[in-house]
């Protein structure tokens, strides 16, 4: 019996080279494509170096208050200073090293609650895959019990309750993240 030529697989030069590149290489090749995507991962890069590298590259206290340059206009406009790239704010405080401390502060926080999160709901997974039953119907209501509040009432009533602070916000992203890492160990999306 002869083997048709059609049924063997095509060489290395024939397989197309979208097809050839996989997993990383494929997605800097789509975004090549595309100018906005560019941009945009570009920005993305640009506020972590500036959240990472920042108060080395922009020092300077974000609460020092000087009450004789209260808003002063950003340097584009008259009256604006070098100094002050943004200007300033009604306390005087430069609003640019400001920005660069809250990008950090943020930075903080989310990469806090995500990690949290997905501890928790692998944990969780793990014990209702190994136990199940009692174990999975208490995840699955607490999962449910969750999910019928809505996130911004939790976060408001937790922080009313706990106070304003970062570990009272952090909280408030890892129960919220917490139920979608159980529910996606589950299989529901």
């Amino acid at each position: 019996m002869a083997v048709d030529d059609r049924m063997t697989a095509p060489a290395a030069g024939d397989v197309p080279e979208a097809q050839r590149a996989t997993g990383l290489r494929l997605v800097v090749r789509s975004l090549g494509r595309d100018r906005a995507a560019i941009l945009g991962v570009l920005l993305v890069l640009a506020w972590l170096g500036v959240g990472l590298l920042g108060p080395v590259v922009i020092p300077g206290d974000p609460n020092r208050q000087e009450l004789a340059d209260a808003l002063r206009p950003p340097v584009w406009l008259e009256g604006g200073v070098r100094e002050q790239a943004l200007g300033t704010d009604h306390l005087g405080r430069d609003i640019l090293v400001r920005i660069v401390y809250g990008a950090r502060t943020s930075m903080l926080v989310g990469v806090t609650a995500v990690a949290l999160a997905v501890v928790a709901g692998a944990l969780a997974g793990l014990f209702a895959a190994e136990w199940g039953g009692a174990v999975d119907e208490v995840l699955m209501r607490v999962a449910d019990i969750q999910l019928s509040i809505p996130f911004i009432l939790l976060a408001i009533t937790v922080l009313a309750l706990l106070g304003g602070s970062m570990r009272s916000m952090v909280l408030v992203l890892v129960l919220d993240y917490f139920v979608t890492a159980v529910l996606n160990a589950f299989g529901i999306t």
